[in-house]
């Protein structure tokens, strides 16, 4: 699944294409070389982003998300609107991992459903781990691994866990708070 921000792109006719001559692009650096130098709570002594405003950390491996997701629940209870919910964010600056797009995990414990929430956002939610129902708006959806959902804004969302589930999720929430648009509702 990619996450992108075609709609936005297009909306403000910035899309362009370079062509690569070679069959693949080439690699310059070795893996895991990003998490090494941004993703361990630690940065260069020299912070300068090659990537712009975006996060210089390209993957975020799903293990150390769920396992953080885990420890973090154990700490506190779960909110009861957002279960445990962690967002990726960029080490350069502590925003969010894109000027554009939003991204963050839920882990529902098994037997949880939290309470409905609404917010102007539009969001996709896929399901990385574990069964249970959502609600969006007034439709209410099954869901299991790699299971895939598109939530419009503003509609009353809530999740019913019945085993552990994990849940990643992207939107275009940063977007919407930096042009003071973003707004929530909890019931």
């Amino acid at each position: 699944m990619d996450c992108i921000d075609l709609p936005m792109v297009s909306f403000f006719e910035v899309m362009f294409m370079e062509e690569y001559n070679d069959q693949q692009q080439m690699v310059t650096r070795p893996e895991g070389d990003a998490l090494a130098r941004f993703g361990e709570g630690l940065l260069p002594i020299e912070v300068k982003s090659r990537y712009g405003l975006t996060t210089p950390i390209l993957n975020y491996p799903y293990e150390r998300t769920r396992d953080a997701l885990l420890q973090a629940a154990r700490g506190e209870d779960p909110d009861p609107h957002l279960a445990t919910t962690l967002r990726y964010s960029n080490p350069l600056d502590g925003g969010w991992t894109t000027p554009t797009l939003s991204t963050w995990m839920t882990y529902v414990p098994k037997g949880f459903k939290t309470k409905p929430v609404r917010s102007t956002e539009s969001m996709v939610r896929a399901v990385a781990e574990g069964r249970g129902a959502v609600t969006a708006g007034e439709k209410t959806f099954t869901f299991g691994a790699k299971d895939i959902h598109a939530v419009p804004g503003w509609s009353w969302r809530f999740i019913d866990a019945s085993e552990d589930s994990f849940l990643f999720f992207f939107s275009d929430r940063v977007a919407q708070e930096k042009l003071g648009y973003f707004r929530e509702q909890r019931r």
